[in-house]
């Protein structure tokens, strides 16, 4: 019945029968329909702020129309002027990855892709598609780029919202984190580096391939600062090494006192001494480790300086022990 009825011209009669399937949990059976009224119908509705772009994107992918599935959320993540969340427009981003993916192993030919371009030509409103498998494949390249970012800016978005960060934003700067893909110079320039985010500086870094030696070192020492600062020590050796390991990072404002033998009125975890540093230090240098190391930009991990300071800190510490 349902199929006689999509051959009406009447185009009131079709909209209501759209509607009346969308209205009674029929979508799966709408979207199934084969149809140029119900597209164009479709494709209005994309314009709606409902999350209609989520239907639109369903009905291609039921078609097996991957490539306009995939153009559909690229373009919902991409546009700045819809006003959805962070985690919606990675959501976007994955599902636009997925339908080009299928769109690629859809395609039989290496010189186009399997779907009638001169359907497309009369159908599609605004949708702009890789005529071949070269473009496919370069758009994946440039949505996995974005994802990446959009990951990282997530990362800034869960720090910031669990801290006192948050204080350091104007209300301007957390909407756009909360609610854009943020071009990747300015999250680094904007958010990772006023804020303090030193793991997530070289991570956008290596996202980035920019390979700057000292401003690497400049992170590092921070990093690894960042989890030994403020302290205080009855050495003078461990003072200078600190001291000297503070120069040319970021954390020159942290201070390392100098004890007398009396520790009182001093807490013991800031006590360079009592080693209470040692395990968060490490898992932070194993963890970023992981995430840097062998991703084909093993200059943002610099073994042979990380490798030098702690080995400095270890035999400081036995020093002490000893």
């Amino acid at each position: 019945m349902i199929s006689v009825c999509t051959f009406s011209t009447d185009e009131n009669f079709l909209h209501s029968l759209f509607r009346h399937l969308q209205n009674t949990n029929h979508e799966e059976t709408l979207l199934r329909i084969d149809s140029p009224h119900l597209e164009a119908w479709l494709h209005e509705k994309n314009t709606q702020a409902d999350g209609s772009h989520f239907l639109l994107w369903r009905y291609y992918t039921v078609q097996k129309r991957y490539a306009l599935a995939g153009e559909v959320m690229w373009k919902c993540a991409s546009d700045s002027g819809n006003d959805v969340t962070l985690d919606e427009r990675i959501e976007c981003l994955t599902r636009a990855n997925n339908s080009y993916t299928a769109a690629l192993a859809q395609s039989t030919d290496e010189k186009s892709i399997s779907y009638d371009s001169s359907r497309l030509a009369k159908q599609v409103n605004g949708l702009v598609l890789p005529a071949t498998r070269d473009g496919i494949q370069r758009m994946l390249i440039q949505i996995n780029e974005t994802l990446e970012v959009a990951s990282l800016q997530r990362r800034i978005l869960h720090t910031v919202s669990s801290s006192s960060n948050h204080q350091d934003l104007d209300d301007s700067a957390f909407k756009k984190l909360t609610h854009s893909l943020i071009p990747v110079s300015d999250l680094y320039n904007e958010y990772s580096g006023p804020l303090c985010h030193y793991d997530v500086c070289l991570l956008i870094m290596q996202s980035c391939h920019y390979h700057e030696v000292q401003t690497i070192e400049t992170l590092w020492k921070s990093i690894l600062l960042e989890e030994i600062l403020p302290i205080a020590t009855r050495s003078e050796a461990i003072k200078r090494f600190l001291e000297h390991l503070k120069a040319g990072s970021l954390l020159e404002h942290e201070s390392i006192s100098l004890l007398e033998s009396e520790t009182h009125g001093v807490q013991n975890d800031c006590i360079f001494e009592n080693g209470d540093w040692v395990p968060v230090l490490k898992s932070r240098v194993v963890n970023l480790g992981k995430e840097l190391y062998g991703k084909g930009a093993d200059y943002t991990f610099p073994l042979e300086f990380i490798v030098k300071t702690l080995e400095g800190l270890r035999r400081l510490c036995d020093s002490v022990s000893g």
